[in-house]
């Protein structure tokens, strides 16, 4: 059930067309979403729980609430299209139509700029939610176009030295093998928080890559971050492509792949593309 302070934050008088809902939970934000579009759906605006909206609702089957999950932690440009279609038809039931991108921090960079435009345009019945563990890890000019919901605990814990990680990806960036690879035993350091450490990254490219495509400091998750971007040799493309390796390594991750090997795997890609 949704709270009534999360459903404050939502807000009723005034809907937006698009949400971020920052949880930790992944099953608490789609049962968020869910209780979100019983209230607008159900015949009680309750919701009821026996209404047929609401009984589509609780079964996946209510044909104005349209979910994209990631496969394999990645959400695709073709996924968003579909979406853009889908959404592009009016409402079948209700009044309004809902979509919901899980995990939106999965969509590529393709995907991200192609969402972008639909909510730069969107239909007046449409109403789009992106649920995050952390709002950072999507491009500032979708959060900026995005009502922050947060739901429970939505830190970080404090566990990766950022500032050393900066560092050594720095290094690989402007292609320093010696130093790079004297910062293995960093990473075995932090071997029981692959994900943290994998977010970690991920933020620290991202932030590069932004920084590298506009050159605004003001955009970036670490403001910090834009002194030593401006020595990185990497550019946009090539940042890109590891991202898209940080997706091959989080997968090999949950089939036991060796962590060493795989971070080995990151920082030898880094410089091969700085060189």
């Amino acid at each position: 059930m949704m709270s009534e302070h999360v459903f404050a934050q939502i807000g009723t008088e005034n809907l937006s067309h698009a949400y971020l809902f920052e949880s930790m939970d992944t099953e608490h934000a789609r049962a968020v979403v869910d209780a979100f579009a019983a209230r607008l759906f159900c015949k009680d605006k309750v919701p009821c729980k026996s209404c047929p909206a609401c009984i589509k609702i609780a079964a996946g089957t209510h044909p104005d609430l349209m979910r994209i999950r990631p496969e394999k932690d990645s959400i695709g440009i073709d996924a968003v299209r579909a979406m853009t279609r889908n959404l592009s038809l009016a409402p079948l039931e209700a009044e309004k139509k809902i979509v919901h991108i899980e995990s939106a921090h999965f969509m590529r960079i393709p995907a991200q700029n192609a969402l972008l435009k639909t909510l730069e345009e969107p239909p007046l019945y449409g109403i789009i939610i992106l649920s995050l563990s952390n709002a950072k890890r999507i491009l500032p000019t979708i959060r900026s176009r995005c009502r922050l919901v947060r739901i429970g605990e939505t830190k970080r814990p404090a566990t990766i030295d950022r500032r050393l990680l900066e560092e050594v990806l720095t290094d690989a960036g402007n292609g320093n093998v010696d130093a790079a690879f004297k910062s293995v035993k960093f990473f075995q350091d932090y071997k029981d928080h692959k994900e943290e450490l994998l977010q970690e990254i991920e933020l620290y490219l991202r932030d590069l890559l932004i920084f590298k495509t506009t050159g605004e400091k003001t955009l970036l998750t670490d403001p910090g971050l834009s002194e030593r971007a401006e020595q990185n040799r990497m550019e946009p493309a090539q940042i890109i492509r590891v991202l898209d390796l940080l997706v091959e390594v989080r997968e090999g991750f949950r089939r036991n792949v060796n962590f060493q090997l795989s971070m080995e795997r990151i920082l030898i890609e880094m410089l091969e593309e700085s060189s």
